[in-house]
């Protein structure tokens, strides 16, 4: 896994990486994977990847570092969290591990 200063440099076609601030989830990484996810349907990467930043900051100033807009990024509803909880599809990391 890559460090959040770059998590955004290489798309990987094999994963789905997401952003968690509080209860507030956005998509980085896997939009081709993104309706299968939502569904559901069991045709996406799994794990999915969820970065736990500490704080909307800290979220927005790696954002910022890779060029990328907040305002771009897909919002995801925290059902489907709890659904990827659930199946046991989710592997939270902090940054300092997403190397």
């Amino acid at each position: 896994m890559r460090d959040t200063d770059d998590f955004l440099d290489e798309p990987n076609a094999d994963k789905v990486i997401i952003a968690r601030v509080g209860h507030a989830f956005w998509l980085l990484e896997g939009e081709q994977h993104f309706g299968a996810m939502l569904a559901g349907d069991g045709s996406y990467p799994k794990p999915v990847t969820c970065i736990a930043f500490q704080s909307q900051p800290h979220f927005i100033d790696a954002l910022d570092a890779q060029g990328v807009s907040f305002h771009t990024l897909w919002g995801i509803n925290p059902a489907i969290i709890r659904r990827l909880e659930r199946d046991a599809e989710l592997v939270e990391v902090t940054p300092p591990q997403a190397a």
